[in-house]
C-alpha cells in the first residue's frame, strides 16, 4: 500500500463564508448601510435568477478583493436586523441558506468544503479521506473503491474531480443515520463524499446562523450609533415585498368545501401521514398540526376537524368528547384562528416542512420511501422508483416529489417543479380535468 502523506496546510474557510468573524476595520455607519445593501441586492437577485447572480457573485469575486469583505460585513448588519425582527429573520435564514447551498456545491474546493462542514459541526467529529485512511486500514480497499467511483461516475466533471470522501460522527448528523443516508456507517462514523451531503451541511449552516441571529441579540440596545444602523437597515429591508411576504405560507386556488375527502389529491407527504394516524392512531405535535393546517385548506370546517381528531386519535379512546374538546380540541381551534394569538394558520411550504415538519423524501429511511411510493403509486415502475431515490439519497427532495408527480401523471412536469403541498394539489386536479376532457372529445 503506498503511503499517502497529508498536506499539513491549515484548513482556511472560503472568504465568502458569512459566518466567519468580520474584519476588524473601523467604518462609518453610512458606508456600513451601503455594505448591507450590497448583500441585500446580492440576495434578492439570486432569489429572482441565481444562475445569472452566481455568475455576478463570481465576476465580484475576481475583480474586487475587497467586495466580499464587504459583503461579509453587511450581511453582519443584516444579522442584527434579523435580531430585532422575526419576519427578516426567517427570510435570511432561508435565503443565506440557498446561496451558501449553490456557493457550497459550485464554487467550493475540497478543503473548503472540508473547512465549512468542519465550521458548521464540532470540528473533532470530521474525517477526510486520509484521516479515514488512517484510523480504519481494515476498510482501505472500500474506501478507495467508493472514491474511485465518486470522483470518475456518470457524473464526471469539474464538480465529480472535485468530490471527495468525508465521515462526519453520528451524533452530529444524527437524521441522516436514522434514514440510513450516506455510503457506510462504520463504527459511528457516516462516510459519504462532500457533495452528496449539500442538503445536510445547508442545514447545519442554517441553525448556525439561527445562533448567530440570537446571539446578535445581546448587540441591540447597547450601542446607539448600531441601533441606529439597525433601525435604518430595517426600514430599507421592510420596503421589499420579497422578504414582508416571506413567512405567508398560503398557495392560493380556488377549493370546494370537501376538497379533503377525495384522498387520492393528497401530495405524499400528506397521503403518508393521513394513512400513518389510521393504521397507528398517532402523529407527533408537529405533524398532527401540518396535517390540520392541510385539513383546513382543502375545506374541512372545525367542527369536521374536531370529529375526524376525535375518532382517529388513539390517546382518545378513554376520554369523553367533552374531555377531548377542552384539550386536544384548543389546540385545533388554534389551528382556525380561535384560540391564542387568532393567527388562522397555513400549511406549511415545502422549504419549511422539510427544516420543521415532515416530509416524505427527508423524514423517512429510503427504504421506507420506496415502500410507501411502491404502494401508493403501483404504476410506478421499478426504473422510476429508482430515479426518484437517487433525488433522495443526494438530498434534493423537492426534485423528488416533483419527479414523482410526473411519473404519476402521465409525464406531465410541474412547470415550476412543486414548493407547496398545495400546488400538488392544483396539478393534480388539473390534469384529472385535462385527462376527462380529452375523454369528453
Amino acid at each position: 500500500m503506498t503511503q499517502v502523506t497529508e498536506q499539513q496546510t491549515k484548513l482556511e474557510l472560503p472568504n465568502w463564508f458569512i459566518l466567519q468573524a468580520p474584519p476588524d476595520i473601523d467604518i462609518q455607519v453610512a458606508e456600513w448601510l451601503e455594505m448591507a445593501i450590497e448583500r441585500l441586492r446580492v440576495l434578492l437577485d439570486f432569489q429572482i435568477d441565481h444562475k445569472e447572480a452566481l455568475r455576478e457573485f463570481r465576476i465580484n469575486l475576481r475583480a474586487d478583493k475587497t467586495w466580499i469583505k464587504r459583503q461579509v460585513l453587511g450581511s453582519f448588519l443584516l444579522r442584527l436586523a434579523a435580531a430585532s425582527h422575526g419576519k427578516i429573520s426567517g427570510w435570511l435564514i432561508e435565503t443565506e441558506g440557498d446561496l451558501f447551498e449553490h456557493c457550497y456545491r459550485d464554487l467550493a474546493k475540497n478543503r473548503e468544503r472540508e473547512s465549512m462542514i468542519r465550521a458548521v459541526t464540532d470540528p473533532n467529529r470530521v474525517r477526510n479521506y486520509y484521516e479515514l485512511r488512517r484510523s480504519f486500514p481494515e476498510i482501505y480497499s472500500i474506501l478507495e473503491d467508493y472514491r474511485f467511483r465518486i470522483r470518475s461516475s456518470r457524473r464526471t466533471n469539474k464538480k465529480s474531480t472535485r468530490n471527495d470522501l468525508i465521515a462526519i460522527h453520528f451524533t452530529q448528523i444524527p437524521w441522516m443515520v436514522s434514514q440510513r443516508k450516506g455510503f457506510l456507517l462504520y463504527k459511528g462514523w457516516l462516510i459519504t463524499d462532500e457533495l452528496s451531503i449539500v442538503k445536510s451541511i445547508k442545514k447545519l449552516f442554517e441553525d448556525r446562523l439561527k445562533s448567530a441571529i440570537e446571539d446578535a441579540k445581546r448587540l441591540i440596545g447597547v450601542n446607539p450609533v448600531v441601533d441606529d444602523a439597525v433601525r435604518k437597515i430595517i426600514k430599507e429591508l421592510e420596503g421589499h415585498s420579497q422578504i414582508m411576504e416571506w413567512e405567508q405560507e398560503t398557495f392560493h386556488f380556488t377549493i370546494e368545501k370537501d376538497a379533503y375527502l377525495d384522498v387520492d389529491t393528497y401530495p405524499p407527504c400528506m397521503r403518508y401521514l393521513y394513512e400513518r394516524l389510521l393504521k397507528t392512531g398517532r402523529l407527533p405535535h408537529a405533524y398532527r398540526v401540518q396535517f390540520g393546517a392541510f385539513l383546513k385548506r382543502m375545506g374541512m370546517d372545525l367542527e369536521t376537524q374536531l370529529d375526524f381528531w376525535y375518532n382517529s386519535a388513539i390517546d382518545n379512546v378513554n376520554i369523553t368528547k367533552e374531555q377531548f374538546l377542552k384539550f386536544a380540541g384548543y389546540q385545533i381551534r388554534h389551528l382556525y384562528g380561535l384560540e391564542g394569538g387568532r393567527k388562522d394558520y397555513e400549511v406549511p411550504k415545502c422549504s419549511t416542512a422539510i427544516a420543521s415538519y415532515f416530509c416524505l423524501f427527508t423524514s423517512l429511511r429510503a427504504d421506507l420511501v420506496t415502500e410507501f411510493l411502491r404502494t401508493t403509486y403501483p404504476e410506478l415502475s421499478e426504473k422510476q422508483l429508482e430515479e426518484i431515490l437517487r433525488l433522495v439519497t443526494h438530498d434534493q427532495p423537492k426534485k423528488a416529489c416533483s419527479l414523482a408527480f410526473t411519473f404519476t401523471h402521465s409525464n406531465q412536469r410541474p412547470p415550476k417543479g412543486i414548493h407547496h403541498p398545495l400546488m400538488w394539489v392544483r396539478l393534480h386536479r388539473n390534469a384529472i380535468s385535462s385527462e376527462k376532457k380529452e375523454d369528453d372529445e
